[in-house]
């Protein structure tokens, strides 16, 4: 039982520092965590124009295309709300609402049928010879 006693306060003595570092990362308590938070919501303030701006972007685009909108995948959403906000230029800007409305509009992609023709070329090639074209 000592074995294993001893092997345990090994091993939590080693796990200390590193369980330590973690908590003070994670930990948003204090002057520091309250400033970091002040200044996140700066930034979300001043980029709230901007994302309003890609969004009515995107819609004109959408309504434009005269295609039915569909849900975006959210990582992509995510990224074009966060690193389009970000964006003064107005070309890039119209870059990211464009991106963000062919996402909306795209159309669900139908496996390709495989021609006979193609079919019957592959049929005839040998195992370990074939080519890339």
């Amino acid at each position: 039982m000592t074995d294993e006693l001893s092997l345990a306060a090994r091993a939590a003595s080693e796990l200390e520092p590193a369980a330590r570092e973690f908590a003070a990362a994670v930990s948003r308590s204090g002057p520091g965590g309250e400033i970091s938070a002040f200044l996140s919501d700066v930034i979300r303030y001043r980029r709230a124009p901007y994302t309003a701006r890609l969004l009515m972007r995107t819609a004109e685009k959408i309504r434009a295309s005269g295609l039915p909108p569909r849900a975006v995948d959210d990582r992509l959403l995510r990224t074009v709300l966060e690193d389009g906000a970000f964006e003064d230029d107005e070309a890039m800007q119209d870059r990211w609402a464009s991106l963000l409305a062919n996402a909306a509009t795209e159309q669900p992609r139908r496996p390709m049928s495989r021609s006979p023709r193609s079919s019957a070329r592959s049929s005839r090639t040998r195992p370990g010879c074939s080519t890339q074209l």
